[in-house]
């Protein structure tokens, strides 16, 4: 995230792309647990910028609104890491499916409300 340290404010990723970009970073780990060890310092060679400007052209939309307010952030990565790690169980329990959805059943949700709310 080099790019969050220019001298330009307007070169700088707006705080939507870092999320993502950190999103993209999280996902690779999560999706690569035994070569995260080993190859971290690869990461550093993908330039997550590219990515998400790519993904801008795509979604033009998504550059304009920023959706999620800050207060939402800690829960969202909290349902995040739930859900990412209800992927790797299912996947583990059933190697021949492959599933795609980052939806967190409503049963993690309460359980991350609760532990949000103390």
């Amino acid at each position: 995230i080099k790019r969050c340290w220019q001298t330009n404010p307007k070169q700088r990723p707006g705080f939507s792309s870092i999320c993502r970009i950190i999103r993209y970073v999280k996902r690779w780990i999560a999706m690569n647990p035994r070569l995260a060890q080993l190859e971290i310092s690869s990461i550093g060679l993908v330039d997550f910028c590219d990515l998400e400007a790519g993904y801008i052209k795509k979604f033009p939309a998504e550059a304009a609104v920023d959706l999620t307010s800050v207060s939402q952030i800690p829960f969202q990565l909290f349902s995040y890491r739930l859900a990412e790690k209800e992927k790797l169980d299912t996947g583990n329990r059933d190697q021949g499916s492959e599933s795609s959805s980052e939806v967190v059943p409503s049963s993690h949700v309460e359980d991350a409300i609760e532990v949000l709310n103390g």
